[in-house]
């Protein structure tokens, strides 16, 4: 307590002053809700990196059919130096 403000000795000696039971069922209520918060955290976690984890895939697959067409068109396209050769 000696390493307390004012405000929070204040804070302290007000849960201090409550009953025990009400004290209880405080800690009781907000230990729920932080698990609850979490429990959701956890759940959105989940849902965010399967749908990461599918668009990692659609994305590879993507690249990977697209990879033979690219490097035709590449090959069939003059390049840039061959052009500035001739000048």
């Amino acid at each position: 307590m000696e390493n307390c403000d004012e405000t929070q000795k204040a804070e302290l000696a007000k849960y201090s002053a409550m009953p025990a039971a009400e004290r209880d069922a405080k800690l009781a209520e907000l230990k729920k809700a932080m698990a609850d918060a979490e429990e959701e955290h956890n759940a959105l976690l989940k849902q965010l990196q399967s749908t990461f984890k599918e668009s990692q895939e659609k994305l590879e697959k993507l690249k990977e059919d697209s990879a033979p067409q690219i490097k035709l068109l590449k090959a069939a396209t003059p390049s840039a130096k061959a052009g500035k050769d001739e000048v």
